[in-house]
């Protein structure tokens, strides 16, 4: 908002603000919501509303509304930090700390239910603290009349917005060419305050009416040019008029540039003994979860369907692939174990199992649920560069939907397949190679570093099997 004073417009926005006794906001859907041994932040959805509505009409929260529909994870637990695991939240109901004022009706439940306040906080059943970092309400410059003077956002095209009279927040319009996941982005230059702001998302539909998606707190990045911007992830499918507000304290001018999400890494030296030498590229599936629609369309959209895995190959962990899918072949154990370590994090293997764990578990990310034939397959392909000193590129497109009529002008023979695996050969991967995953696609990389590769390939394997069977009797 302006920097002197308060405006009109915040006068209005805080008047019509729902407020409770303790004149803590009442919290509405799309909240952020932070657990304080969490990695990361997520939103708070609502299926239905109680009939109660803030003045931007999103509805109110209650203290009912803690399930894994409304919550579904914070990243990674830090709890024990010797030990992370993926964030599962089992919570209590929320809890408000000033009196309430404010009933709203929840039908499952056969009662009235308190509305819930700002202040209020869940415990987890694994120690967590659970709370919320804003109350959600935002100004109701959303509304369908407020949207007319939005500027045009283009992908990949730089643009500046200097606050006009009246204080509006920046309003934006977008279509966009591909559904997928984007970053919209602001040099952080001219942004010095610990609030970074919010931006909201909203969606017109055929109706003309526009509707709110979801609200989303600027987070900081730092890029290889040594300068660092905010941005905020969100999903966009092609067909829709989308409306971004960005509402930043203290500013009155910002540049900003939506493009479509592109993972990458640059290969580095650790240090002196060791360096990344390849490296795995992985779908977060926890996205592909908060994002259905959004997923099923970049589906729909590709031919041989989204994007599994991404590997980077040395020769030395190529020859090391084929050895492991011979291994899982022959041994029946081995792919019921092999499952239970990809069921941990990258990260909770480095805190607790030896380098050789983290090794196999990252080269064996993308083949987890791959029956005998499937794997048969990856190693027929790869077969020819065993043994050699060429890098490969292994691209695994899962095709969930190959019943679809996108799937029509394809051979019939790959109907039946889950999978369709391109491999190609690549230039040497050198300290400072670029790996990429898929534009308009979320993941994380794995990295695989220097090995003695001496080391014999049925040792690895006995390791493997040590590991696996230490995470079974840990659970």
């Amino acid at each position: 908002m302006a920097e002197n004073g308060k405006t009109n417009l915040q006068k209005m926005y805080e008047y019509q603000e729902l407020k409770g006794i303790g004149n803590y906001d009442y919290v509405v859907r799309g909240v952020e919501v932070i657990c304080n041994y969490g990695s990361r932040s997520c939103v708070l959805n609502l299926r239905n509303g109680h009939g109660v509505y803030a003045s931007d009409e999103r509805p109110l929260i209650a203290t009912t509304d803690y399930e894994i529909e409304n919550i579904k994870s914070f990243g990674m637990c830090n709890k024990n930090r010797n030990k992370q695991c993926k964030c599962s939240p089992k919570l209590r109901e929320w809890a408000v700390k000033e009196n309430m004022n404010l009933q709203l009706e929840v039908p499952k439940v056969g009662q009235r239910i308190y509305a819930v306040t700002q202040d209020s906080f869940s415990l987890c059943e694994y120690g967590g603290v659970v709370s919320f970092k804003t109350s959600g309400q935002t100004s109701p410059s959303y509304k369908d009349d407020k949207m007319k003077d939005a500027l045009e956002i283009v992908e990949d095209i730089k643009g500046s917005w200097t606050r006009q009279a009246g204080n509006k927040d920046f309003i934006g319009h977008v279509q966009v060419e591909n559904s997928g996941i984007y970053n919209f982005c602001i040099p952080a230059k001219e942004i010095k305050y610990d609030d970074l702001g919010s931006v909201f998302l909203y969606s017109k539909n055929k109706l003309g009416w526009v509707h709110y998606i979801g609200a989303y707190s600027l987070r900081k990045r730092f890029k290889e040019d040594g300068s660092n911007e905010l941005y905020v992830e969100i999903a966009l499918n092609i067909g829709r008029d989308y409306y971004i507000e960005v509402d930043i304290p203290n500013v009155n001018k910002i540049d900003y540039e939506l493009k479509g999400n592109l993972d990458k890494h640059r290969l580095k030296v650790i240090n002196d003994g060791k360096k990344e030498i390849s490296g795995v590229w992985i779908i977060d599936k926890e996205h592909r979860d908060i994002y259905t629609e959004n997923y099923d369309n970049v589906v729909k959209e590709n031919k041989h369907g989204i994007t599994r895995a991404i590997y980077y190959l040395s020769p030395w962990y190529v020859m090391l692939l084929g050895g492991l899918i011979d291994k899982i072949i022959e041994s029946g154990e081995l792919s019921s174990l092999l499952s239970n370590i990809l069921n941990m994090s990258i990260t909770g293997l480095g805190a607790r199992y030896t380098k050789t764990g983290v090794l196999l578990a990252i080269l064996l990310l993308g083949f987890d649920n791959l029956n005998n034939y499937e794997l048969k397959r990856v190693k027929n392909k790869i077969q020819k560069y065993i043994m050699t000193n060429i890098y490969l590129k292994i691209e695994i497109k899962n095709k969930d939907y190959s019943d679809r009529w996108v799937y029509e002008l394809e051979s019939l023979s790959i109907w039946d397949d889950k999978y369709h695996y391109n491999v190609s050969e690549r230039p040497a991967l050198n300290i400072g190679t670029e790996l990429e995953g898929p534009k308009y696609e979320k993941g994380n990389f794995g990295l695989l570093y220097n090995f003695d590769t001496s080391t014999d390939i049925e040792k690895l394997i006995e390791e493997l099997k040590e590991i696996a069977s230490d995470i079974i009797n840990a659970r």
